[in-house]
């Protein structure tokens, strides 16, 4: 055997390896079982771990949030007699047969999806139908989890039903008023503006000014694409799914250009755009929809949005690998509120979390390119305690921020975004904590006039060339810098393998030269929170993917920022650089910057060290 072929063995073991780990949905076992083997493949044999890659990425599955409340739950027999069923279910009236037909498009593993019918209003139901094994990580009642275990059931049901508490949170994200509130819940309810305005005891004018301001503020541009975009969100955290038409599609038996039509018309389009985009005439249009309208058993078009909007967060239940039930409870004070904030230049929301006190001096909290806004309750409780009120973003294409109009130009059309958040809560400048370093400094090299200072927090060497390539981070880095085409399968592999359990072996594997890091990675509220932030990039994994196929061609250097109020805190046992070298290599881009080093701290100091970043923050800069 030659040098070159004793070489390649490791690459070609840790290749094999990753093949039989994608067959059985567990590709990231064999990157953290053998993170010397996948550094190799990087190097030696990029071809064949190209191939892997994608058969991984093509897998199906991924990352879902739902809220456990938004959904109602029963459970049948073979025949499709109803065995159990909770509160939320049982309010439905539905005929003896109504889940007969279900059953039968039901095929072994997967859920299906299907619909059923309300006989007391005659309006459909999206529902998700599953065997018991398929239905284990359900939220299901008691009673009907009983049934289902119990053999007595043979099939579970989840059908969406939001609690009016889900609407409420969501009118309160989205700034709505009471009435706004209101008239949008029985317009879910009722799909006419007439009948909802007599439910909730207004007159329809009154009735049609609140709805017009609730898209007003929602950035809906109809009736159907706000009720579909309440009931989704209300559901749990979702992404906008484009290929949602398959799923009406398959639960109606419509044709793809009747699908087509069916999910542009209930997210918002008139229907000679939908005519336009699906290249047909405005009376075939007609013809389509009306066919549409029969099968799906609504009677317009709001009740198509409602539908949409259930359908959507039961499609992501049923093609999930890893669903994340969430009741929202959290830490008193700890918890960001949520808030939703239309973009200026295009359609849109932006995601952002306040946390608070109003009175405190806001730092914007910049999320690194694997996670998302939601913070560790350890950094905003030390954050709290210095008087600072952390405020973070969900980027362009993360959480539950729509993906950028150009997606080629994620770093310009985040600091769009950070301009719009900042005016939407009216604050003129802001100290920056960024875990995300290309995103803040490139927001800030833009927006110098909004930036009273900030921390840079474990950044790794601006020269790819210089940084280090042992360890999980290293060899990712030099996948990104080294290896282009790869970057997006391995990304969509990465976001759809954030399981807690894998997101947990990353981060040990990222943090095993490090005490510290794997003493705070023991803590259970760290974890959850570190588990919770990366399953939020997960969610449809544009933003991740968009940033890391950017960053080759947009380096950390271009925003070179001599004098500008940074500190640099990394760790002594970071993996990513030594202490020795950090002032030499980030002298060029951030002439004058301060270098904090904390003692014992690795690649999570936020996590170790909370209070001492806190510390450093509050000195950074003050606003005026």
């Amino acid at each position: 055997m030659n040098d070159d072929e004793s070489a390649t063995d490791p690459a070609q073991r840790f290749i094999e390896n990753l093949w039989f780990a994608a067959l059985h949905s567990k590709p990231l076992d064999a990157v953290t079982a053998d993170i010397d083997g996948f550094a190799d493949a990087i190097e030696h044999a990029p071809a064949g771990l190209d191939e892997a890659l994608r058969a991984a990425a093509a897998a199906p599955g991924g990352v879902v949030a739902l809220r456990s409340s938004a959904f109602a739950a029963a459970a049948c027999d073979r025949e499709g007699r109803i065995i159990a069923a909770d509160a939320s279910f049982r309010s439905w009236s539905l005929e003896p047969g109504a889940l007969a037909a279900a059953i039968r498009n039901l095929s072994s593993g997967q859920p299906s999806l299907s619909a059923i019918v309300d006989e007391a209003d005659g309006r459909s139901i999206a529902v998700a139908i599953a065997r018991p094994d398929a239905s284990r990580d359900w939220p299901l009642d008691p009673v009907v989890r009983g049934a289902v275990d119990g053999g007595r059931a043979a099939f579970a049901i989840l059908a969406v039903r939001p609690p009016s508490s889900a609407w409420r949170e969501m009118a309160v994200a989205y700034g709505l008023t009471g009435l706004e509130t209101r008239i949008a819940t029985q317009l879910s309810h009722v799909g006419d503006l007439r009948r909802a305005a007599a439910a909730a005891g207004v007159t329809y004018e009154t009735a049609r000014e609140a709805i017009a301001g609730a898209m007003a503020k929602t950035g809906a541009r109809r009736q159907p694409e706000l009720i579909q975009q309440l009931t989704t969100l209300a559901s749990g955290d979702l992404a906008t799914d484009r290929d949602g038409w398959r799923s009406l599609a398959d639960m109606f038996d419509l044709t793809e250009r009747q699908a087509r039509l069916a999910w542009s018309i209930a997210h918002g389009a008139t229907r000679s755009e939908a005519a336009q985009a699906a290249s047909t005439s405005s009376h075939a249009t007609k013809t389509d929809l009306s066919a549409v309208y029969a099968a799906c058993g609504v009677s317009d078009a709001v009740e198509l949005g409602r539908l949409a909007g259930e359908v959507e967060a039961l499609a992501a239940l049923a093609g999930a690998t890893n669903i994340q039930w969430s009741t929202r409870a959290d830490s008193a004070g700890l918890r960001g509120r949520l808030r939703f904030v239309r973009r200026r230049r295009g359609a849109g929301r932006i995601a952002v979390e306040d946390h608070g006190p109003r009175d405190g001096d806001p730092v914007v909290v910049v999320h690194s390119p694997t996670t998302g806004r939601h913070l560790p309750r350890v950094l905003v409780a030390a954050m709290h305690r210095v008087g600072l009120r952390p405020i973070t973003v969900d980027r362009p294409g993360y959480g539950l921020t729509t993906p950028a109009a150009d997606e080629a130009n994620p770093h310009g059309e985040a600091s769009a975004d950070m301009i719009d958040i900042l005016d939407a809560l009216g604050l003129d400048r802001v100290r920056v904590l960024a875990r995300g370093c290309v995103p803040a400094m490139a927001f800030t090299a833009a927006h110098p006039e909004r930036f009273a200072g900030g921390v840079l927090l474990g950044p790794s060497k601006p020269d790819p060339a210089a940084r280090r390539r042992d360890g999980l981070i290293g060899a990712m880095t030099w996948l990104v810098m080294e290896r282009p085409a790869l970057v997006r399968d391995f990304a969509t592999m990465l976001m759809r393998g954030s399981t807690p359990t894998h997101i947990r072996e990353v981060a040990r594997a990222i943090a095993r030269h490090s005490p510290a890091d794997l003493a705070a990675l023991e803590n259970p509220q760290i974890l959850a929170d570190l588990v919770r932030a990366a399953q939020q990039a997960a969610i449809g994994a544009v933003g991740p993917i968009s940033e890391l196929l950017e960053a080759p061609i947009s380096p950390i250097t271009r925003y070179s920022q001599a004098g500008w109020p940074w500190t640099i805190v990394i760790g002594d046992r970071d993996p990513l650089h030594t202490q020795e070298d950090i002032n030499g290599a980030w002298t060029p881009v951030l002439p004058g910057a301060r270098v904090e080093v904390i003692v014992g701290a690795g690649r999570f100091p936020h996590f170790s060290h909370p209070d001492i970043i806190a510390g450093v923050l509050r000195a950074a800069g003050e606003v005026d």
